[in-house]
């Protein structure tokens, strides 16, 4: 599993030490009650703040990909790709993450 959302051995590293106290009955019981809830909590859901989408260049975890297109396509929010990262793009390049998160609250504090 850390391997499937992972780029950089650093974001390896980091999520089998996440994961390893878990058992693997506990992260699938995690994973189905957030699977389960997930559409019908964000069905028809509308945001009244500015949203920013970013996505891990090598991002293959499910249908993770078509769902941020498709959400940012819908909804007009702007997509960023996040260049050498997979699902934990935030462990992956977290300087390229934080780059666009400070631009994006940088361009919307007015």
């Amino acid at each position: 599993m850390a391997k499937s959302v992972t780029k950089t051995q650093y974001a390896y590293d980091l999520m089998l030490k996440m994961l390893l106290p878990s058992g693997k009955q506990d992260i699938i019981e995690q994973l189905d009650i957030a699977y389960r809830g997930f559409l019908k909590e964000n069905k028809n859901v509308k945001y009244n703040f500015p949203v920013l989408i970013l996505l891990g260049q090598f991002d293959k975890t499910g249908k993770v990909k078509q769902y941020c297109e498709a959400w940012a396509k819908k909804e007009n929010y702007p997509l960023h790709i996040i260049k050498n990262a997979s699902h934990f793009a935030n462990a992956d390049n977290p300087e390229s993450v934080n780059h666009e998160i400070s631009n994006f609250i940088m361009n919307h504090l007015n």
